[in-house]
């Protein structure tokens, strides 16, 4: 390796904690969003670029467009709607048309000290023009209007929420390294960069964090060629080590004839398939490398059981990963419940535990105690050792990244791997991205079950709704309500956790409580247990009850601003419902200013319960233009690729990708 690729490596690599301008608080902030280094920020893209550079006339002006605006301040005033959000309304004259700026529950003092008549100011934000042209919570500066020139002429580049910071950051650590690498240094040989026509890894950079036009589809091509080659690298190794991995054979299956037994219900035709498949590779010297697909509410937790249980009979332990505390919890209760009968020790190891009760979790696991363990990222820690671990189930796989995935498995020599999705994955994708992979389907719901009910709700029908969920309460049944926010926003119009609860405590006599992310682990199992032994008629939650969350009695799901929410996702939350033989609906409810699309988008819940169609259809309608830096997840744990519609793309990186990129110890430093 010559002195430059050494270099680069060092300062590549090096934590971004040691970056002056990034105190400890910023650190760990990066940390979560998985920032640890200095290429993986300067790698971390904007969500978007504003781009300022010329005054958008008002008969210009697209609904749905980000703008830049100019004009002086008519008039004011402040407001309430019915159901108590206040308004500030600054009526701002562009160029002889009026356009609305609105600001929601804020801090309306400085807002009329700044915003009063006569006072010209430049405004940019998101432009609302379905019967009036409104921005909601625009970005603006006062200026003189002879001054308006030198505002304009800059495109800025936004940060995802918590990370903002990054767009003073990031353009520092970009001028350092580039004064200590040459300006052509690149980690990909330059015949591949010259083949595609991308952009080299400093121009990237510079067109990411400190744009001078729009630059976006170029860098953003650029990341993503920089993660296929990362993926196809990854599973060229993870290929290798599955061709001359040998795994504990699991032989006896005594136990899953007795968990059979003792379940209050008849397995499903695929589900006993599954479990046969799964025996059948556990039973092999190589190590399976399994994927179970199926719909929500298709039993894909009982058949991982049976997995767990039988490993256990042989003497091995089995790892249990959950992608969040609240779908942990539900794990270890519905294991716990089955595997005690059966004389087995179950543990949960989370990183919101207590640290006695992390180390005590720990101990059983390094000695053995413990059969079955159920958690989250803790699992992966370097302190947790387990003493002969057989298999691992990761649930919700999309959810976890290839590192994440790979961590899991060393922790032993070759543990069996399953992975369960409701994310419906075509075949050929997946012999595409994973050759060495088999697959179950669960195609057949548990019988008893019916499909969900879906309605969208509007305004006018909201009342009529309430009395319809407050009827089924009396029965004895369960409600959700989940909002897209905890806390109200200064910046989106939409309902929040806390707002609604108190709304829904006036409408309803039921004992109602919060569920939501920024509640501390025990209280939100405290919540759930009371909510599944019906003490809770209602959980007001945000997005935290997505997953796995699984009470019988539960029956109404009503999702507030439903439009905010993607197909999919919806089709997961409702999901949470109709887990028994009693007639569940899911509620979506609307503004009266909801778009045609949009509303067609949500009609076609009403009438298809089918995953696999509404995940096609949500594409169709997303579309290929997502922007730069989204956390797009999917399959195999992408950030910038799409898993469906880069196909091409790894395809083509599959075939011309040389030994010697996946050796190179820069490559393996910075994208292995």
């Amino acid at each position: 390796m010559d002195d430059i690729s050494k270099k680069a490596i060092t300062i590549l690599t090096e934590d971004i904690s040691k970056i002056k301008g990034i105190g400890k608080k910023r650190a760990e902030i990066l940390y979560k969003k998985g920032i640890t280094t200095v290429w993986d920020l300067l790698c971390t893209a904007p969500i978007r670029f504003e781009d300022r550079r010329k005054i958008d006339l008002p008969d210009q002006l697209e609904n749905g467009r980000y703008a830049l605006i100019a004009g002086n301040i008519v008039s004011v005033r402040i407001s309430k709607t019915l159901r108590g959000t206040r308004i500030f309304t600054a009526l701002l004259n562009s160029f002889g048309y009026e356009i609305q700026l609105l600001f929601f529950n804020g801090n309306f003092r400085s807002l009329r000290y700044l915003l009063k008549e006569g006072t010209y100011i430049l405004a940019y934000g998101k432009i609302e023009n379905d019967f009036k042209i409104q921005m909601i919570h625009p970005n603006f500066k006062i200026i003189n209007k002879s001054d308006i020139a030198e505002y304009q002429g800059r495109i800025y580049p936004i940060y995802s929420e918590g990370i903002k910071f990054m767009a003073n950051i990031a353009p520092k650590v970009l001028s350092e390294v580039m004064e200590a690498l040459p300006y052509d240094y690149d980690i990909l040989p330059d015949r591949f960069i010259k083949k595609y026509e991308l952009p080299n890894m400093f121009q990237a950079w510079q067109f990411m964090h400190i744009p001078s036009e729009d630059s976006l589809n170029a860098a953003n091509r650029r990341m993503k060629y920089n993660e296929a080659v990362s993926f196809v690298i990854k599973r060229s190794r993870f290929s290798e080590s599955i061709k001359k991995s040998k795994a504990f054979r699991i032989v006896s299956y005594n136990i899953i004839d007795k968990l059979e037994r003792n379940l209050p219900y008849e397995l499903t035709a695929d589900q006993r398939k599954a479990i046969t498949d799964i025996s059948e590779l556990m039973n092999k010297n190589k190590a399976m490398f399994h994927l179970l697909q199926g719909d929500v509410g298709s039993g894909k937790t009982v058949v991982a059981i049976a997995a767990a249980l039988a490993a256990a009979e042989n003497g091995y332990q089995t790892a249990f990963m959950a992608p969040t505390d609240l779908l942990a919890h539900q794990h270890f209760h519905s294991m716990n419940h089955i595997a005690v009968p059966l004389s087995l020790k179950t543990v949960m190891l989370t990183g919101k535990q207590s640290t006695k009760s992390q180390n005590e979790s720990r101990e059983k696991i390094k000695s053995g105690r413990a059969s079955i363990v159920v958690g989250t990222h803790a699992l992966i820690s370097k302190k947790t050792e387990f003493a002969k671990l057989g298999l691992a189930v990761i649930d919700e796989q999309q959810r976890f990244g290839v590192l994440q995935r790979e961590a899991l498995i060393n922790k032993s020599i070759c543990p069996h791997l399953l992975m369960l999705t409701a994310t419906p994955i075509p075949r050929t994708l997946l012999m595409t991205y994973y050759k060495e992979l088999t697959v179950s389907e669960l195609k057949q719901i548990p019988e008893g079950r019916k499909p969900v009910k879906t309605r969208v709700v509007i305004p006018e029908n909201r009342e009529k709704m309430y009395r319809f969920i407050e009827k089924h309460i009396e029965k004895g049944e369960l409600c959700y309500v989940v909002l897209p926010l905890i806390d109200e926003s200064e910046k989106l119009n939409l309902k929040n956790v806390k707002t609604e609860y108190e709304h829904l405590r006036e409408i309803f006599s039921f004992k109602i409580e919060m569920l939501h992310g920024q509640m501390d682990t025990v209280e939100r199992e405290k919540v759930m247990e009371r909510f599944r032994n019906g003490q809770t008629k209602i959980v007001v939650s945000t997005t935290v009850v997505e997953v796995g969350v699984d009470v019988a009695n539960a029956t109404i799901m009503l999702i507030e601003n439903a439009s905010r929410f993607g197909m999919s996702q919806i089709h997961q939350l409702r999901g949470r419902v109709g887990r028994a033989s009693i007639q569940s609906y899911c509620f979506l409810a609307v503004s009266d200013r909801i778009g045609e699309d949009a509303l067609q988008r949500l009609k076609f819940l009403e009438s298809c319960n089918d995953g696999f169609l509404i995940s096609i259809e949500d594409l169709k309608i997303r579309g290929p233009g997502q922007f730069i830096g989204e956390n797009q997840s999917g399959f195999a744990g992408f950030r910038y690729l799409n898993w469906q519609r880069d196909i091409t793309m790894i395809r083509q990186i599959t075939r011309d990708i040389a030994p010697e990129m996946v050796s190179n110890p820069v490559t393996a430093a910075l994208l292995g």
